[in-house]
């Protein structure tokens, strides 16, 4: 085999594969999205509800109330739970989520404690 015949096999075998991702996972990673905001809105609008039912100045729990949900789709993503190689995989998937919110809560805690802000748990 001449060399120029070895390098046109080999050429031929580097062909780049385009690799569409599945449909049900694109799919599935939206409705994902979609539920963590719906359950972070229901859950925060609850709470606000439950907490402040009369009280007239709340602004700032009505800012963290819409702005958590949101913090966590982003915590989620960059931990990779929102990954495509991830999803389905059970252990992995429920790894990454368990992780993003131990994480979170601990940097809502840092933030909390450095800013000397007191959170509606802890008062009376």
């Amino acid at each position: 085999m001449a060399l120029s015949e070895r390098q046109d096999w080999s050429r031929r075998r580097r062909v780049p594969i385009r690799r569409r991702p599945l449909t049900w996972v694109a799919h599935y990673q939206w409705q994902l999205v979609a539920v963590d905001v719906a359950c972070g809105l229901l859950a925060g609008l609850v709470a606000l509800l439950g907490r402040f039912d009369g009280v007239s100045d709340h602004s700032l729990y009505v800012a963290a109330t819409a702005g958590l949900p949101l913090a966590w789709i982003v915590w989620v993503a960059l931990a990779g739970g929102y990954d495509q190689r991830f999803i389905g995989l059970g252990s992995e998937e429920y790894r990454r989520v368990i992780n993003s919110a131990v994480s979170l809560t601990a940097a809502i805690a840092l933030v909390s404690y450095a800013s000397s802000w007191s959170s509606p748990a802890v008062t009376c």
